[in-house]
């Protein structure tokens, strides 16, 4: 994975799916409920 590339994340808290593009490696903020979730874990293909 490089950054800026396109992730499809789901969030374990609220259960929210969105594509990610940001420039963090490890965590991402969840835009719907603003959780920090872990980018490896909660990748959905």
């Amino acid at each position: 994975m490089f950054v800026g590339d396109l992730v499809r994340l789901k969030c374990p808290s609220c259960g929210h799916v969105w594509d990610y593009k940001g420039k963090r490696k490890y965590y991402a903020n969840c835009p719907d409920c603003h959780r920090s979730v872990h980018i490896a874990k909660y990748r959905v293909e």
